[in-house]
């Protein structure tokens, strides 16, 4: 029960959490009614990964066994406004899901940040809140 109770914050209210980080990524007013607190202006798309089987030898992922698996995807930008201009995104992202044969799933997220001025989560928690201020 003790786990618990400080694993929520309760004994420790300043300590970072889960829940500060995610609230920390809505813009000041909150997010725009049913979007995401960040990028939240994206394109979604389907299509498939076809695998020739020569990466099997190099990993035990079902994904690179021979074949074709179907993949879903979002092309994103870094940026709390859904209605905002493309052009003045400095950050892009990609989600990727691959599914096996197996129904194992393979998941990648990536973005293309010019740089990361943070190096811990604490510094990222800071910085965000730090832009809200101004």
């Amino acid at each position: 029960m003790l786990a618990f109770v400080y694993t929520a914050g309760w004994l420790t209210p300043g300590r970072l959490t889960p829940s500060k980080i995610v609230n920390s990524l809505a813009p000041p007013g909150g997010p725009a009614l049913g979007f995401r607190r960040n990028h939240a202006k994206g394109i979604c798309f389907t299509g498939s990964f076809e695998s020739t089987g020569g990466a099997a030898s190099l990993s035990k992922a079902s994904v690179f066994a021979p074949g074709s698996y179907p993949v879903t995807g979002r092309f994103n930008l870094a940026m709390a406004d859904p209605n905002a201009s493309a052009a003045i995104a400095r950050v892009r992202g990609i989600g990727l899901r691959v599914v096996a044969f197996d129904g194992n799933e393979w998941r990648s997220v990536m973005i293309d940040a010019p740089f990361f001025p943070v190096a811990t989560i604490d510094g990222f928690y800071a910085l965000q809140r730090a832009c809200r201020q101004g």
